[in-house]
């Protein structure tokens, strides 16, 4: 029997100096999902990159291709993204967009992100966020809105929501997500709230979707300003309640937490 693949591109940020993140991101991944998937890692060093890939014998049974996209750290972070899209996505193709410090803790429902990607393109929305975000409306309510798609709730994230634009765990249109990365031309990784993200979504009439409850349960984030994240008081803490923590993976996978040091209580 062939083994099913997910209906989009996995598209992962890195950078070579988190090579120890990104193993720790691909064993989850390896323990975690049943599909096989394209994955396309967004690196400022492809060398580094395919030398740690390629020490994953075991990646053989899941990756049905991979490929790199490179980036220098003189250029904006929106250009990297763009760089990616523009080379390896077409009109009307979406794709999974995860960072390599979002590690995977209880296995992928694929189905469901399969039937979340399908939704997607059958709908006016550009984007799926994959856990509960855009909860804080900066019009002056205290609720999220609401809107009914295929007689599921999601929450409605517009440029009226917080964090119009999200690095966390999303199902993207491609093309939707290489608009917004043209126009906002951000600098920086973490400028999630950057203003050119609202005025690209006011301006495009854009729109997306975020899950009421998380559709992957992963650590978000696992690194928190370049050390390891051991906050004991995080959201993803409670969402997955009994699932392994980062201390716990570190241990598991043979990482020193030491050599980049952790952020604690």
């Amino acid at each position: 029997m062939n083994q099913p693949s997910l209906p989009f591109k996995v598209i992962v940020y890195t950078n070579s100096r988190y090579v120890d993140v990104l193993t720790v991101f691909l064993r989850q991944i390896l323990a975690n999902c049943a599909f096989r998937f394209h994955l396309v890692l967004i690196t400022d060093d492809v060398a580094v990159a395919r030398r740690l890939v390629s020490g994953f014998i075991e990646l053989g049974d899941i990756l049905a291709d991979l490929s790199f996209s490179k980036y220098s750290d003189s250029e904006p972070f929106s250009f990297h993204i763009a760089k990616c899209l523009i080379r390896y996505t077409r009109p009307g193709e979406n794709i999974l967009f995860l960072q390599d410090d979002f590690f995977v803790v209880d296995d992928l429902d694929c189905d469901r992100l399969a039937y979340l990607s399908g939704m997607l393109k059958r709908s006016h929305a550009s984007f799926v966020r994959l856990l509960p975000s855009g909860v804080a409306p900066k019009t002056g309510t205290s609720e999220p809105a609401i809107v009914d798609i295929s007689t599921e709730k999601y929450i409605l994230v517009d440029a009226f929501a917080s964090y119009p634009y999200s690095m966390q765990a999303t199902i993207w249109k491609s093309s939707d997500l290489l608009r917004i990365m043209m126009s906002a031309k951000c600098e920086r990784i973490w400028d999630e709230q950057h203003p050119s993200y609202s005025s690209a979504y006011s301006s495009m009439g854009l729109f997306g979707l975020a899950a009421l409850e998380m559709e992957i349960k992963y650590i978000a984030t696992g690194v928190i300003k370049g050390k390891w994240n051991f906050l004991k008081q995080c959201e993803w803490k409670q969402k997955i309640a009994g699932l392994e923590d980062v201390p716990a993976l570190l241990l598991k996978n043979g990482i020193d937490y030491s050599l980049r040091g952790a952020i604690c209580d």
